[in-house]
This record gives structure tokens, sequence and C-alpha cells, in this order.
């Protein structure tokens, strides 16, 4: 039996190993906005058959028992020797001889390992122990991936028990790298790589990496954990805890519809795959797209192009309809509740912040639900902008704080006490998921309804008072 060799390699060796090999996740063009998607050989191999049945953890019927005798620890402290007996390599000419069949070995957390599998043994078992809860990330590559094929599982030993459960597992069907995560407790875990298909044997380069700030979705790091969004439709809130960190969300289309989408926050963008696993294109940051998806599944991927990532920073992935019209409230925190002329027309007044509401429709009247709509302040001074985005709930409705730009109190009007120094700005709306006009914008005071054009309109905003006395 050949010694596994922990290797000097670092994780960002392994990883950027991983990220340079033939993969899936590689496609970097965006068609234009609201390019059709052709439809998808329906007939085609859909990932689930592809890599065996998707994983529910935990599977309580699937488990391997491991006598503790077997196994052997390779750590630089264990210096070779197993566990239960003591017995030296030396002792062993100068190898190491498992116990019984399969050979369990001891591995450690954070390194880097080398081994290879044969046609002999098709298969082999790392032993390690978690202490803390942490999200683990388990990495391997294979380096003979064009002539066969490798899979990996997680096994975890429920405490007071002495069978090892199947947690997750990857099955990248003739790919060149392996992934699975899990969010671990402490307790002992089993990782098995297993030489699959009709030509056994390989080398390959593994590593379990842990990591905090893992988020509410873990684990669903790839096509077979994804989550099933509850929705085609809303919003989805996360972040990636390492640069490697990659969450998937499943959608289902039970006919063809048009949807848009939205990436913003963080050094992250979203790829949309087939369901037989190929990339149809990659949403980037702070962007949107009206898509035009044909029935079936599909599966975003957010990640970071960079492989960097910081999981203080969180991501918004948003998806809707197109919007057609949207009601529209101002709340001035002056305490109007109409439009108010202060000579250079009517229009709505605030000083600091002003709280804006409403609902949002699609062309057939139906709510839509988690909607991006940016309100954009023009200030009056070049260059003195603000801006706020609203997100709508699951009945259509949204609200929002949008804050004043600096002005210069330009334009005074003549109150009864006060003098008010104000400005005149342009209020944008925009629908950032589609086309940049909503049709129909309908203003709602307290003195009536109005609709507006081109989205836009205009405020007066206050700088600051003089006082003239009552």
């Amino acid at each position: 039996m050949k010694k596994i060799i922990g290797t000097c390699l670092s994780s960002i060796a392994l990883v950027s190993a991983i990220l340079t090999s033939t993969s899936a996740l590689s496609h970097d063009v965006l068609p234009a906005s609201g390019q059709y998607l052709q439809s998808v050989n329906t007939s085609a191999a859909h990932i689930e058959p592809n890599y065996e049945e998707p994983l529910v953890a935990p599977l309580v019927d699937d488990f391997v028992y491991v006598d503790p005798n077997t196994i052997i620890d390779i750590s630089p402290a264990g210096k070779n020797k197993t566990k239960a007996n003591n017995v030296s390599a030396s002792k062993l000419n100068g190898s190491i001889t498992p116990l019984s069949s399969p050979p369990v070995y001891s591995i450690s957390l954070n390194n880097t390992y080398s081994d290879s599998v044969t046609t002999a043994v098709p298969e082999k078992w790392y032993v390690f122990n978690v202490t803390t809860a942490t999200k683990i990330t388990t990495l391997l590559q294979h380096q003979s991936a064009t002539n066969s094929n490798i899979d990996i599982k997680l096994y975890r030993q429920p405490t007071g028990t002495s069978s090892y459960t199947l947690v997750a597992g990857s099955y990248m069907g003739g790919a060149s790298a392996e992934q699975l995560s899990e969010i671990a407790v402490p307790g002992s875990y089993l990782l098995m790589v297993q030489s699959v298909g009709t030509i056994v044997g390989g080398s390959y380069l593994f590593g379990n990496f842990s990591s905090s700030g893992a988020d509410a979705n873990e684990p669903d790091d790839n096509f077979w954990q994804a989550k099933v969004m509850s929705s085609t439709l809303g919003l989805i809130s996360g972040n990636l805890d390492t640069g490697t960190d990659k969450d998937f969300h499943r959608i289902t289309l039970s006919a063809a519809d048009t949807i848009s989408y939205r990436i913003t926050g963080g050094d992250y963008h979203a790829e949309l795959f087939y369901a037989n696993g190929t990339s149809a294109f990659v949403l980037p940051n702070n962007t949107f797209a009206n898509l035009t998806l044909p029935a079936g599944t599909y599966y975003w991927a957010i990640k970071s192009p960079t492989n960097t990532a910081n999981a203080s920073v969180p991501y918004k992935f948003s998806s809707s309809r197109a919007l057609n019209r949207i009601t529209f409230n101002f709340g001035s925190d002056e305490g109007y509740t109409a439009r108010v002329d202060y000579g250079q027309g009517n229009f709505f007044a605030f000083k600091s912040i002003a709280t804006l509401s409403g609902y949002a429709y699609d062309a057939n009247n139906a709510p839509v639900a988690g909607a991006v709509i940016e309100f954009r302040i023009i200030g009056s001074i070049s260059g003195l902008n603000s801006s706020a985005f609203a997100t709508t709930d699951a009945a259509g409705y949204y609200t929002v704080g949008l804050p004043s730009p600096s002005g210069a109190g330009a334009r005074t009007f003549n109150g009864a006490c006060l003098i008010y120094n104000y400005d005149v700005h342009s209020l944008e709306i925009r629908n950032n998921n589609g086309n940049n006009n909503i049709n129909t914008i309908r203003v709602i005071e307290s003195t009536g309804q109005f609709d507006i054009s081109n989205s836009q309109m205009f405020l007066n905003d206050i700088a600051y008072y003089t006082y003239t006395g009552c």
C-alpha cells in the first residue's frame, strides 16, 4: 500500500488548480438584455441522472462501520502509528500496512494531501475530527480525469453511535474537480474517495477546509446541493464565506416566461445554467437582464469572478416579471400630504429625507414580487445626486427612504413665519430589472391622483430656513 503524503501545497494552490481545470463555471459572455435563450433538448441528460440521485442529509440507511483498529494516523504528530495498537511504521517494514480493507487514514482540516486509487484499491477512506461547529468544504483535483472518474462522499458519526451516516457527496461525472460542502457539528468524519466507471484508478490532490461566516442557505455550493427557490420570483440574500464558495439556487418553470434578474453587492456575479449543467450566461454585478426562458429547470450560481469573498459583505439577487405600472406615494418630512408651489411649480416638498411607497404591477395587473425600483434625484448642483433602491415584497409593495442631496438653497419662498431657501431637483423613477422607464406611474396625494410621463417629476428640496417672526 502506497503511503498518502501530506503535500506542501496550500489550499490556494489546490483551489487554483481546480479553478484552472475544465469546468462548467467558465463562461464569461453576457447576451444582450432580453436575448432569448434557445430551448434545450428535453431528452438530454439532466443533472440528477448524471450525478446519481440528489443527496438528502442525513441518509440514515446508508452507513459504513469503521473499526477503530483500522485507523492509521499519518499526521506528523502521529508518526505513522496506529491509534489502536501503537504499531510503528518501522515495524511494518517501512511501509504502512492497513489492518483491514478498505484502509482508513487520519488527516487534518486545512491541509492538502496527495494520493491515488488503483484497480486493486479503488477507494480510500480518510478520518478527521471537527472540534467546533464550522462549514467544511472538500476540494479534490483529479489528475487523471480524461480516462477515469473519481467521486467523493462525506460521512459523520452521530454522537453515541458506531456507524457513520452519509451527509454529503460530489458526483461530477468525468470531471477533473470534485467539491462538496457541509455545515459540520463537532465529531468524527470520514471522507471516501472512490474510483468509478470502466477505467479505474488515478492520482489526485485533496483537502478539507473550514470557514466561518456561512449564511443560512448553506450547504448550497453545487448543483446537487442547490436550494430550491420557493418561487421563481423574489429576493435572495446571502454571502460567500470563502473565495471558492458558490451559492446555487434551482428554479423550475412550468411554461415559458420572461423574467428580469439583478445582482448587487460585493464582488459577485450570477451565472445561469441549463438543467444539463451547460452554462447559459453570466450576469455581472450591479447589472440587470430580461430573459425569456423556455419551460424547464435552471440553476443560478452566485460566485466571485476573482475568487475573493468577504463573509461580512452580503449580496442580493432578485428576480421578477417586468414592471408595467406602479403606484407612488410621497411621504414628506415637512408634513405635507400634497404638492405645494413655492413659486417654481406645484411639486412635492421635503427637507432631509422622503419616504416613498406604493405597489408594483405587471402587464396583467398582477402584483410583482421581487422587483427592484430605483429612485434617483438629479441635484440642482452638478454631480450632487442621491438614490435609493426599493424591492417589492410578495404583495408587490415597496417602501424606501430617499435622502436629500446637498443643495445651495438658491431659491426663496416667503412663508408666514419663515423664508424657505430651497432648490428644485429632478426625481427619476426607473425599473432597474428591465426597461428604464415604467409605463405608468400613478401618483397618489391627499388631493387626488395623477400620472406622470417619462418616469420623471420635480421636487422642492428645502436647504434651510430663515425665521422672520410671526
